[in-house]
Formats: C-alpha cells, sequence, structure tokens
C-alpha cells in the first residue's frame, strides 16, 4: 500500500471531519494521551453501534478547524 503524501492525507482528514460536523448535531473531542492500545480497543468496541470514532495525528486539526467552538479556545 502506498502512502499518501501530507497534504492529500490532511485534505482528506478535514473533509472526513466536515462531513461529521455537518452530520451529526453533537461533536466531542478529546485528546488521548498516554492511553494504551488495549484500553483504546475496549472503548473502540463499546462505542460500536452508538458512535464514530475518528483518531488524528494532531489535537490541533479539530481546534484550528473553522467549524468548531474550539477555534475560538
Amino acid at each position: 500500500m502506498v502512502k499518501e503524501d501530507r497534504s492529500t492525507w490532511k485534505a482528506k482528514y478535514t473533509m472526513r471531519l466536515t462531513q461529521y460536523l455537518d452530520e451529526y448535531p453533537k461533536v466531542f473531542i478529546v485528546g488521548a494521551d498516554n492511553v494504551g492500545s488495549r484500553q483504546m480497543q475496549k472503548i473502540r468496541v463499546s462505542l460500536r453501534g452508538h458512535a464514530v470514532l475518528m483518531m488524528g495525528k494532531k489535537y490541533d486539526d479539530a481546534k484550528n478547524h473553522p467549524r468548531t467552538s474550539l477555534s475560538k479556545c
């Protein structure tokens, strides 16, 4: 599998985030520093069918998105 260049990946990530902000009335953004892979897997399993989990490498991607209230923080 060929890895996309950074600008393409970031554009797709931003488009997906925008789609979720349009589709869902509530969005919960959290930091997940120092969370083990087993604990993250349990969280993902428990959220199946109830929520969409989107993970990114940088919190700033969501924070700086113009459609989130976090951009005003």
